[in-house]
């Protein structure tokens, strides 16, 4: 037998917890594709430049074909956050764009560990 779980059981009715997302003033970003699919780029933002290059660093390191942009600076990231269950604490994920964000909030709500899932938003100083 399949269960099927929609994606709204799981949702907040709100957006990011701003509890969970750190404080901070703007977000550095560095996004990765590979070289023949650069429109579909996956990307992470951190709130300091130098979390953003160790983020930048270790995807580079691990992903060895993808392009890695350069962190840059911009005021504002797409974030949700979520709860995971078996490690029971808030987490959050902040993406460069939009569409980013959509679609690691769709891959975090698959995994049946993690509820409470906000919608993305904007989020800019904290």
């Amino acid at each position: 037998m399949i269960a099927l779980v929609s994606f709204a059981s799981l949702a907040r009715a709100d957006g990011p917890a701003k509890d969970v997302v750190p404080k901070g003033k703007g977000w550095f970003c560095t996004e990765w594709y590979t070289p023949d699919h650069a429109a579909d780029s996956l990307g992470m933002c951190q709130r300091t430049a130098k979390d953003c290059e160790a983020l930048r660093s270790e995807k580079k390191k691990n992903a060895p074909s993808q392009v890695v942009t350069e962190c840059t600076k911009q005021p504002n990231a797409a974030v949700f956050t979520f709860h995971n269950k078996m490690k029971d604490n808030w987490q959050f994920a902040a993406t460069p764009q939009s569409k980013q964000c959509e679609l690691f909030r769709g891959f975090i709500a698959r995994d049946a560990d993690n509820d409470q899932i906000s919608d993305c938003a904007a989020v800019g100083d904290l």
